[in-house]
């Protein structure tokens, strides 16, 4: 009989078995009444396949090996792929370029080969573009973050915002005449100086002169959505029941603050913004309402609790209006 040290005698439970069948699941989508989300299977060398429902809610593989749909912007990836209809866009792992696929058409890539890799997908469908963070690696150097364009017709990727060390959730409005993202810089963590910013777009699709509305240094801004229903209305803070529970950050100070903000669809049909930095306090709209914690200039004043709540006016919200404000719910 042979005598190994404790822990170091053969098994016939690998870890390759523990974990074969262990599919991971992640970043789930809803597109026209279809589910879409990715699978990382360990079994096919931990590749992130992209699996959509059809109109039944039959799930099947969208897209096939070797393909495996995963970007590693700021190294932690995220926002891989974006939908619309049968049509597929995604960060392709192996060569970080982003391939179209319609159906089950066969794969192409859209991006030119390079050291360029993308994220945070997503479809302006108004000017036949998807919008995305770009992360360009060049002989060693720190890596250059932009916001992009890349045209659907024909791969090629305009600059629509540059200058931060990060950028990060690119969110045109329903409208088509804003976009608003987020950015930070070193040595900062996106959890505690992400800000929100607000361009208006021109014909062209390019934005003008940002204007930061949330975050930034002592807190942290959550991206931009789309109101549900469009009807003026109140987002409640973390008392409130029918928004779900408020996503709350604390700061450096060690002070919780929550940083909202949400397109808002207008009666007119237009949509504006707005961002609302509070201490304990709700995130409310709209902002000329007397319950929200700024006044209807903009300025700052104290809230019920006693902290300072700051307030901050989108440029682009169009005849001087104040969006609802939301807390994100998780």
């Amino acid at each position: 009989m042979t005598i190994l040290p404790y822990g170091t005698w053969p098994s016939p439970i690998t870890s390759d078995a523990i974990v074969a069948e262990t599919v991971r699941l992640a970043s789930v989508t809803l597109d026209a009444g279809r589910l879409g989300w990715l699978e990382g299977r360990p079994g096919d060398g931990g590749r992130n396949v992209l699996v959509r429902t059809d109109q039944a809610g039959r799930a099947a593989d969208v897209t096939p090996s070797p393909f495996n749909v995963r970007s590693r912007v700021h190294e932690y990836g995220g926002g891989a792929y974006a939908v619309s209809g049968d049509r597929v866009w995604f960060s392709n792992f192996e060569d970080g370029r982003v391939c179209m696929q319609t159906g089950t058409a066969a794969s192409a890539p859209m991006t030119a080969e390079g050291p360029a890799r993308f994220a945070d997908l997503t479809v302006d469908s108004r000017r036949r573009r998807l919008l995305a963070v770009r992360e360009t690696h060049r002989d060693g150097s720190v890596p250059v973050n932009d916001l992009v364009a890349i045209s659907i017709d024909d791969g090629s990727v305009r600059v629509l915002a540059s200058g931060h060390d990060f950028f990060a959730a690119p969110a045109p409005s329903p409208d088509g005449r804003h976009l608003a993202w987020l950015a930070w810089d070193q040595p900062d963590m996106p959890w505690d100086a992400a800000a929100l910013w607000l361009a208006e777009l021109d014909s062209a699709g390019v934005p003008g002169a940002p204007v930061r509305i949330a975050g930034g240094s002592g807190g942290a801004a959550v991206p931009a959505k789309r109101a549900a229903d469009g009807a003026p209305r109140r987002w409640g803070g973390p008392s409130e029941s029918g928004v779900g529970r408020a996503a709350r950050r604390p700061s450096r100070s060690g002070r919780p603050t929550a940083h909202c903000g949400a397109w808002s669809t207008r009666k007119d049909g237009g949509t504006s913004t707005a961002g609302t930095t509070a201490s304990s306090a709700a995130c409310i709209g709209p902002l000329r309402s007397s319950a929200s914690p700024c006044g209807s200039s903009g300025r700052r004043r104290s809230d019920s609790t006693g902290a300072d709540a700051s307030c901050a006016r989108g440029a682009a919200t169009g005849a001087g209006a104040w969006a609802g404000s939301a807390w994100t719910a998780r």
